[in-house]
């Protein structure tokens, strides 16, 4: 379902829908997921992932970025996920979750992208900040520069597109991905820094999981 105007979905722990931010109980220790999908995921397949934690009695926060942001705003150096990245931890406060632990299940580079500006907000907003992040999992994430993943990616998410149309999207991307994100970078980073450098800058007050498959053709 949307909600704050994301195509979001939260599933409350079975009990909890009715508690408010100032009553504590039992329920207070149970932790809220965010599962941050891979570009062009479906809800029905992250719903399976939802449904693992929804089984242990947890609050279930589940979103894809568009992937219209992940490969071009972001690539062109806009921060449109800023925007989400905001609303989604702003959903902490809509439940009346705020007060849990909260672990985040970020999936493949479509996720890293808005996992970034997600840490920058707990860092920089003042709403955010005493928000307790028991974990982060990185399935299959951070990747470092592979264009040929990016493409191939972004090949299957434009799978049912008019065949023209999706070579356009394809040329422009890659396009622009060689010129600012490769040629220019050494100047461009300056302005808008690639997901990987900005994590691995990024101080870790948490545990971290990172899970990675040598088969897995997108990320290196």
């Amino acid at each position: 379902m949307g909600v704050r105007g994301l195509e979001a979905a939260v599933e409350l722990a079975p009990g909890k829908a009715c508690e408010s931010s100032t009553e504590r109980g039992p329920g207070d220790g149970q932790p809220v997921v965010i599962l941050l999908g891979w570009a062009g995921c479906q809800d029905k397949y992250l719903a399976k992932y939802s449904a693992i934690y929804s089984q242990k009695g947890c609050t279930v926060i589940r979103y894809t970025a568009p992937w219209r942001m992940i490969f071009f705003s972001e690539t062109f150096g806009i921060r449109s996920l800023q925007t989400p990245a905001r609303q989604l931890l702003e959903l902490l406060f809509d439940y009346s979750v705020e007060n849990r632990p909260v672990l985040f299940h970020v999936f493949s580079n479509g996720g890293v992208m808005l996992y970034r500006y997600i840490i920058e907000a707990l860092r920089t907003h003042k709403p955010f900040k005493n928000l307790r992040v028991a974990g982060t999992i990185f399935d299959s994430a951070p990747g470092r520069r592979n264009l040929r993943g990016a493409l191939r990616a972004l090949a299957t998410v434009l799978a049912s597109t008019n065949v023209l149309l999706k070579y356009f999207l394809l040329l422009t991307f890659a396009t622009t991905a060689v010129v600012l994100r490769i040629v220019l970078y050494p100047l461009t980073r300056f302005i808008h820094e690639s997901h990987y450098d900005a994590l691995l800058k990024a101080p870790s007050r948490w545990p971290e999981l990172y899970l990675y498959s040598q088969a897995d053709a997108i990320i290196q």
